[in-house]
């Protein structure tokens, strides 16, 4: 007879990796209307500019490829 002489069972948990970058998106409005051409600005945890974006198409506004953290 061939087979096992024995077997173990593992559980494992199962994780994605951090992302190297991410995104930071959302839309600004005054008063329910949104608001196009205004000016979003990504700061640090020490109030210093990272970027400027400025909303579009009805007030959205996207940062991408931004450090984690």
């Amino acid at each position: 007879r061939v087979g096992l002489a024995s077997a173990v069972t593992l559980e494992l948990a199962v994780t994605d990796p951090p992302p190297d970058k991410a995104s930071i998106s959302g839309r600004v409005f005054d008063q329910d209307q949104p608001v196009d051409n205004l000016p979003v600005v990504l700061l640090t945890d020490r109030g210093e500019e990272l970027r400027m974006v400025r909303t579009a198409g009805g007030g959205k506004f996207l940062f991408e490829g931004v450090d984690p953290g």
